[in-house]
């Protein structure tokens, strides 16, 4: 679980003592704050930080962005999801601490300020329980956790110098350099320009971002004009609250001078752009912010405008360019916006086509257009998408638009490994809408669906039979379908193949209209596992066939990986067991195009019982391994609670561990844990992506006998505190040596090193 840091889009400049002053400060504590004004650069060098302390956390480093967070109550979520856990729990917080208990890993919380009470509950419930997780947080306010050590990130030191030589050695001046060279091309420092660079510099009090925004304007002003513009009516230090610190007087002081040498068309752009959360697509931008004041041919060329004055960044990063402003810049927005009073319009322009977008992405998911890009697409928009559902369903004039929001997602909640988040939207919406809304039967299945994916068959029960009840009142054939597919989904689950098989066969009737195929599938897939679990495999094999058919002629990629479980599941009753296994890699490797997390663990789970049927019971063990690492990440229960899995579970476990013995069936679970820490690691592992096991390590990269040893020692649980005394050296050359064994080995984890150490024959140890 390496763990991942943004891409740093402009090189760093200096921030040695800051640096070296983390790298101190973090080994003597678990809980290190940066603090400082917004704008100072606390990011880019907690981002800097993490990177050179990487190789120290066994289970990586992991950055959370929390800037585009609008509500403390989905903190748990958002980190869990940089973590790549699926947020599929009513309780998130309890799953995320359950996940990160036995870590060792740096957690970076990025833009603390807005959530600060929420930031504070949930890290001091992490460092009670998660005793090996240390917390990098970045936050213009301290948390006022116990334990809690904070270093104030100061801005650039501007001194008086005077020669050339000194300033060159300065930082603020690198910065300044670097940018102006970004900005125009050529430019460099010399006798003529340096003193006005640190003029400039010392007026904006060091402050990176204030620097950067000011240096963009060298693509209009000459550095002369530049540091008379600062000299003439925009004293920064005279603007902004006098209650507000005095560096973040400067900070805003430096943006409200941006704002005021824009023209009024890009002043509007800048306070409208201020409604979306984590960024927009030009078509987005274009759609919400133009009209009424502004015409939408021109925010093209007002949005360049705002790019090259470096108040709008744009991220090449993903499929489709996306623009983005710093927080503090666009928090400035909407403070214009605001007080403009137009806010709620823009809010509702803002949902109106975000709830066009999933309209679309439904009608292209059903008609199989491309349903991995629909994917993409929608979590591409994640942030937005909850920003336009908190605005629909805290207006209790647009709680059925609301409704229909959230409703219109459930191809990405419950086919995309959100069953846990869908589900909190769906319940929010039902409990606000009138039961005869149009959307209402549809959202009370899918909500059952989601609770069926959790594990929770009473809850999806009574969800389910309420869509009976009002899909049968408003004439919704669909919903009716659906619901009674949901039900039998919950009879299986329950232990009832039979009765799942009778629900099913009835809601296929009822889903016969166009764009339903997708539902169709899902309800002969839920029959045709029913068949199988009751022993009919020939007949759901025969049955399977025209149902594989159906969705390969219509595009449905995804409801196809329940087919080919069902599949799976079949070949593998009948004893075929090749068949089976190229069925399950076939079903991951397309669930992996879709973050299905629940059809990974289901295809984990079948090949172990496989492997164990054919009788390879080294490899079996390996992949109870694995389906110990993939459950938890569903985050409901494991083998969604159902004796239809549990019960085969268990018999696969207890003949594995007798047939291979206690200690050759550990060495391989624990190999089957060791690769798969996350959800991609797992599947890169379950299609055998890369060399399975650990092995020996490369004749050139043999460890030493003390590393040896310090391998020994971390194979028995040993901390590196606990190995320095052990070996009676200091625990950095402890640290020192862990790492070295991890770079020889190529691993990423502590337990990868038990794995091999275990794997290892006697007497080839030291």
């Amino acid at each position: 679980m390496l763990g991942m840091l943004p891409a740093e889009l402009t090189s760093f400049v200096g921030r040695r003592k800051e640096l070296a002053a983390i790298r101190r400060l973090i080994a003597g504590t678990r809980l290190l704050t940066l603090t400082g004004p917004g704008g100072v650069g606390k990011t880019r060098l907690a981002m800097r930080a993490a990177e050179q302390m990487r190789r120290a956390y066994p289970d990586g480093v992991h950055f959370v962005a929390l800037d585009s967070l609008s509500h403390g109550d989905l903190l748990a979520a958002t980190i869990a999801a940089a973590l790549r856990l699926p947020d599929t729990t009513a309780d998130a917080t309890a799953h995320l601490m359950e996940f990160l208990r036995a870590k060792q890993l740096l957690l970076v919380l990025d833009n603390c300020e807005h959530v600060i009470d929420s930031s504070a509950r949930l890290v001091a419930r992490l460092l009670a329980e998660a005793p090996e997780v240390r917390v990098l947080v970045t936050s213009r306010q301290v948390l006022e956790v116990e334990g809690e050590q904070t270093l104030l990130v100061p801005p650039l030191d501007v001194p008086e110098v005077s020669s050339r030589r000194e300033a060159a050695k300065l930082d603020v001046l690198a910065l300044f350099a670097d940018r102006a060279a970004d900005s125009v091309r050529g430019f460099t420092l010399d006798e003529r320009n340096w003193n006005l660079a640190l003029r400039i510099c010392a007026k904006l009090d060091g402050m990176p971002l204030a620097i950067e925004l000011a240096v963009a304007w060298l693509r209009t002003l000459a550095i002369e004009e530049l540091a008379t513009e600062l000299d003439r009516g925009l004293n920064l230090l005279d603007h902004g609250s006098h209650q507000a610190p005095r560096r973040q007087r400067t900070l805003r002081a430096t943006i409200q001078w941006s704002y005021e040498l824009a023209d009024t068309a890009e002043q509007l752009l800048w306070a409208r752009l201020s409604v979306f959360s984590g960024g927009a697509t030009l078509e987005a931008i274009e759609a919400v912010c133009g009209g009424e004041g502004l015409n939408p041919d021109e925010v093209l060329g007002l949005l360049a405008s705002l790019v090259d004055k470096s108040i709008v960044q744009r991220d090449d990063q993903h499929e489709v360019p996306r623009f983005r402003m710093l927080e503090a810049v666009r928090q400035f927005g909407a403070t214009r916006l605001a007080a403009a009073d137009t806010g709620e319009t823009l809010r509702a322009w803002h949902r109106d086509y975000f709830l066009a977008m999933a309209r679309g992405a439904e009608a292209d998911w059903f008609g199989g257009r491309d349903q991995a890009g629909v994917y993409r697409r929608l979590r591409g928009e994640h942030a937005n998408l909850r920003a336009a559902l908190e605005f629909s369903l805290s207006n209790p004039g647009a709680a059925e638009l609301g409704l229909e929001l959230v409703t219109r997602l459930h191809v990405y909640w419950i086919n995309c490994g959100l069953y846990g988040e869908g589900r909190r939207w769906l319940s929010e919406a039902l409990s606000s809408a009138q039961p005869t809304a149009r959307f209402y039967a549809k959202a009370l299945w899918v909500c059952a669906y989601a609770n069926n994916a959790l594990g929770d068959t009473a809850t999806s029960k009574e969800l389910g039979r309420q869509a009976l009840t009002w899909s049968y009142r408003t004439g919704d054939r669909a919903a009716h379908g659906c619901a009674r597919a949901v039900l039998g989904g919950a009879a299986l689950l329950d232990g009832e193949p039979e009765q799942g098989v009778r629900l099913c066969e009835s809601a296929r009737s009822y889903l016969d209209g166009p764009g339903e195929t997708t539902w169709w599938l899902i309800a002969e897939s839920i029959l045709l596992i029913s068949m199988a679990f009751g022993g009919a495999a020939q007949a759901t094999l025969n049955r399977a066939k025209h149902a594989q058919t159906v969705g390969e002629a219509t595009g449905q990629e995804s409801a196809l990986v329940h087919v080919r479980y069902a599949l799976a599941l079949a070949l593998h009753k009948a004893g075929r067991h090749d068949a089976a296994v190229r069925q399950c890699q076939a079903g991951i490797r397309r669930a992996r195009d879709f973050n299905d997390v629940l059809s990974v663990c289901m295809f984990a789970e079948l090949l172990a019982w496989i492997a164990e049927a054919a009788g390879r019971f080294r490899q079996a063990a390996q992949l109870l391994g694995v389906v110990e690492q993939v459950w938890p990440l569903l985050g409901g229960k494991a083998m969604l609670g159902s004796p239809m899995w549990v019960r085969p579970h268990d018999d696969c476990l207890h003949r594995t561990r007798t047939a291979l013995g206690a200690e050759a069936f550990q060495t391989g679970y624990a190999k089957g844990m060791a690769n798969s820490g996350d959800l991609r690691q797992a599947v890169a592992f379950l299609l055998e992506e890369r060399r399975r096991g650990t092995g020996v390590p490369r004749a050139e990269n043999q460890l030493t006998k003390r590393e040896q040893q310090v391998a020994e020692l971390v194979a028995q649980g040993l901390t590196n505190r606990e190995i320095a005394a052990r070996l009676v050296v200091a625990p950095r050359t402890a640290e020192t040596h862990v790492d070295h064994v991890l770079a020889k080995l190529g691993f990423t984890s502590r337990t990868q090193i038990a794995s091999w150490i275990a794997g290892q024959p006697a007497d080839e140890r030291a």
